[in-house]
Parts: C-alpha cells; structure tokens; sequence
C-alpha cells in the first residue's frame, strides 16, 4: 500500500476536505484494511494543550495497481486554537493499512505527512 504525497485540500460546501489517494504497489492483491488520518496540534502555546483527533476510513481490497479514494472531511469545528497562541497549523498523518494486516514489501511509502492551517473563529 501507498499513500501518495501531498493530498489535495478541496473546498467542499461550507467546509474543507482532503482527496487521499491510496494505491497497491505490489505485485499481488493487497487484503481491505483501514486509512488512519490523525490530526495534531497545540490549543495554547503550553505543550500540556497538545490534541490529538484520529479517525478511520475502509479501504477495499485492492489488485496489483488498483487505487482507492479516500474524500475525507476536516474537522475544521472540532479544531480551533487560542489566538495568537497555539498551532497555526494542524499536523496531518496519513496511514494506509496501520495494523499491517496485509503482506507489504515496503512500509515505508505506507504514511504521508501533510499540513493544513487552522481556520480561526472567533
């Protein structure tokens, strides 16, 4: 499995989403198994504010070259930071296949990191 880098951000209604492409690289089937998206950033300038927000998203199995797409909502209402203070970015890591539940010759293209800014309400 491959997550490939730099998700495209889109504007979807009123809020943002990400387009993460996920694709078999072997040369055999790969099993269905899961995308991890987590989200990190701070509240407050106090390491003690660190957040952490996961969510899963079903990927089906998938044939030597076969890609799945995943469209997922950022939960823009659920991240907010203390202004000025706090992460002006939300850290984003993508993980295909966390629990390794299917055979992979290479892990190491398996999670992409990616970051998007935190939209400020006031």
């Amino acid at each position: 499995m491959r997550v490939a880098p730099n998700p495209a951000l889109e504007t979807a209604g009123n809020g943002r989403r990400l387009r993460i492409v996920v694709q078999n690289t072997g040369e055999g089937s790969a099993r269905a198994c899961q995308l991890t998206i987590r989200y990190d950033w701070r509240v407050d300038h106090e390491s003690a504010t660190a957040t952490r927000l996961e969510e899963t998203f079903p990927i089906d199995a998938l044939s030597p070259s076969g890609q799945w797409v995943v469209l997922a909502t950022v939960p823009d209402e659920r991240i907010r930071r203390n202004p000025p203070f706090g992460s002006s970015q939300v850290r984003i890591t993508l993980t295909a296949d966390a629990a390794q539940t299917t055979t992979d010759a290479d892990r190491t293209n398996n999670s992409q990191n990616t970051q998007i800014s935190i939209i400020d309400r006031r």
